[in-house]
C-alpha cells in the first residue's frame, strides 16, 4: 500500500495559514495537505447557500412499496432515482422531481434481467437510459425511463462495488481493488472503444468487502478515494491524469481516524468519522468533524452547515455531494425531530421562516416517506 507522501520527491510550499500547505512534486503536480492538528478547535456554522444557489425540498410520495430504511439518491433534470437500503431488498425507485412515485426499474431476484444488489446508478436522460451497476458481475444493466429492459452491456472486467460516471459519449468505472491485478479504473466509449484500463498494482487493498471506493464526480476531473474500513494510512484523494492516478489531496493526522474525502469545484471536504452505541448493542457511524478546505485561499476550518433556505435546519455536506449535486435524504421521523428542535430554539428567526417550518411540521407525519433536500453545487 502506498500513500501520497511516498510517491515522489516534493517541495513544500507553506502559505501564511498553517492549516494547509502545498507539496509540489518533481513533475510539477501539486498535492494539497490539510494539517488536522493545526485546525482551530472552534466550529463555524456556514449557510448552505455558500455551496448551492437554491435548495429544493421534495417529499417523496408515500406508498407501501416505496417505504425504506434509507437509500442512495440520484438527481437528474427531471427525475429522482433511489437505490433503497432495506430488508427485504427492493428494486430501484424512480420519482419525478416533484416526488411523485413513477415506477420500479427492474426487479430483484435471480432470473433474467433481475438483480440482487445494486451498488450505483446513473440517470442518462439524453439517451433515455438508466444504468444500474450490480454489486458484482460483468454486466451493466440498462433500462428506459419507462422501465423497459434494454440489452445489458457486457463488460471485459469484473465489477466490485464499482462507481459509474457517464460523460457525453463515455462511460467510466472506479472499482474496489482487492488484489494488485484487479481493475481500478476503466473508461470507454459507448461504441466500445477502450480509452483507459488501469489496474490496482500497489494501490490494492487487503481483501475485505467492507472497504469502499468513492468517486464524487463533482468537477471535470475523474477523482477517487480508496477507503479502508477502520483507521488506515491509505488516505489520499486521487485524480486520473494521462491514465494514471495522481495524488491531489490528503490530511495529516497525529492518529489517523476513519475519514472520507469529497471534492467540489472550490473546496476539498474531509469527514472525520466516529462511532457510538446504537440500539440493541449495535454501533452507528457519525460525522465527528467536518472540515472545509478552500482551494484558492488555502485555509481549512471545522464547520457545520445550516439550511438557510429552510430556517437553519442542520445538514451535512461532503459524501452527500455527488455528480454535481448536494443531496440529503431524511426520514420523516428525523425531520420532525429537527423541526421541533429548531422551532424551540430561542434564537431569532424571521417570521416567514418560522411559519415555513411550522407548516412543514404540521403537514408531515412520522410514517410518511422520506424527504429529499437537494441543490446543484456552485
Amino acid at each position: 500500500m502506498v500513500t501520497a507522501c511516498q510517491a515522489v520527491e516534493k517541495t513544500k510550499v507553506f502559505p501564511s495559514d498553517e492549516t494547509v500547505y502545498i507539496e509540489v512534486t518533481k513533475n510539477k503536480d501539486t498535492l494539497t495537505v490539510c494539517n488536522y492538528e493545526k485546525l482551530a478547535a472552534e466550529t463555524e456554522t456556514l449557510p448552505l447557500s455558500n455551496f448551492v444557489d437554491t435548495c429544493f425540498m421534495v417529499k417523496l410520495e408515500t406508498r407501501e412499496n416505496t417505504l425504506m430504511k434509507s437509500g442512495k439518491v440520484m438527481i437528474s433534470n427531471h427525475f429522482i432515482g433511489i437505490i433503497p437500503y432495506s430488508q427485504p431488498r427492493q428494486p430501484f425507485k424512480l420519482y419525478s422531481r416533484s416526488g411523485k412515485y413513477l415506477r420500479d426499474i427492474g426487479s430483484t431476484g435471480r432470473g433474467p434481467g433481475e438483480y440482487l444488489n445494486i451498488h450505483d446508478a446513473f440517470l442518462d436522460e439524453d439517451r433515455n437510459c438508466i444504468y444500474l451497476v450490480p454489486w458484482q458481475g460483468k454486466e451493466l444493466l440498462r433500462y428506459t425511463f419507462d422501465g423497459e429492459r434494454k440489452e445489458a452491456l457486457k463488460l471485459d472486467f469484473d465489477l466490485c462495488k464499482s462507481r459509474l460516471n457517464v460523460n457525453h459519449d463515455t462511460l467510466s468505472f472506479f472499482h474496489l481493488p482487492l488484489s494488485p491485478k484487479a481493475p481500478l479504473y476503466n473508461r470507454f466509449t459507448l461504441k466500445g472503444k477502450v480509452l483507459d484500463n488501469l489496474y490496482a498494482g500497489r494501490l490494492a487493498l487487503p481483501p475485505d468487502f467492507s472497504h469502499e471506493v468513492f468517486s464524487g464526480n463533482n468537477t471535470s476531473q475523474a477523482d477517487f478515494q480508496l477507503s479502508v474500513f477502520g483507521p488506515n494510512d491509505n488516505d489520499t484523494l486521487y485524480h486520473i491524469k494521462n491514465g494514471q492516478p495522481v495524488p491531489v489531496f490528503t490530511t495529516n493526522f497525529q492518529k489517523t481516524p476513519t475519514h472520507n474525502y469529497r471534492e467540489t469545484r472550490h473546496h476539498y471536504i474531509v469527514e472525520v468519522l466516529g462511532t457510538k452505541k446504537g440500539l440493541r448493542k449495535t454501533w452507528t457511524t457519525y460525522i465527528k468533524d467536518l472540515i472545509l478546505v478552500d482551494k484558492q485561499k488555502l485555509i481549512a476550518k471545522k464547520i457545520k452547515i445550516a439550511i438557510d433556505f429552510y430556517g437553519g435546519l442542520p445538514v451535512s455536506i461532503g459524501s452527500n455531494c455527488s455528480k454535481g449535486y448536494f443531496i440529503q435524504l431524511v426520514s420523516a421521523t428525523d425531520l420532525k425531530i429537527q423541526l421541533r428542535k429548531r422551532l424551540g430554539d430561542k434564537n431569532n428567526m424571521p417570521s416567514y421562516r418560522r411559519d415555513l417550518l411550522v407548516n412543514l411540521d404540521q403537514n408531515l407525519r412520522e410514517d410518511d416517506n422520506h424527504i429529499v433536500f437537494f441543490g446543484k453545487l456552485k
